[in-house]
């Protein structure tokens, strides 16, 4: 099931349509040229977590399967500096799709530390 909950207030280096992604994408809501705060996210565990995207194209066919109801969401670039500083450190997993159509795919939940730990050990 997918909610649309706010899962951070839009800080410099939160998610945006002109960024490339650094590793990661997202779906952001995006108003007026400017995102909102908003990202799809997935009930896991009773709780909404972030779901990212390995690629672009990816996120783009998740919009289009999604249909009007994701009309002002937008494949957004992940910067590695916003996903270390603010997001590991503030959900404690998330779930990553690699693979998929828009409509179903292959994906993993990924824990919060163990993502920082991996990101340490290859900076």
């Amino acid at each position: 099931m997918v909610n649309e909950n706010r899962l951070s207030q839009v800080e410099p280096d939160f998610p945006h349509p002109d960024t490339e992604g650094e590793p990661f994408y997202a779906l952001v809501e995006v108003l007026n040229g400017n995102p909102t705060g908003f990202m799809e996210s997935h009930t896991h565990n009773g709780k909404a977590i972030p779901v990212l995207f390995v690629f672009k194209d990816l996120a783009e066919k998740t919009k289009e399967a999604r249909g009007q109801r994701y009309s002002n969401y937008y494949p957004a670039g992940v910067k590695r500096i916003w996903l270390e500083e603010h997001l590991l450190q503030t959900v404690d997993e998330f779930l990553l799709v690699m693979a998929g159509d828009g409509n179903k795919g292959a994906f993993i939940i990924v824990q919060s530390q163990y993502a920082l730990d991996v990101i340490k050990s290859r900076s």
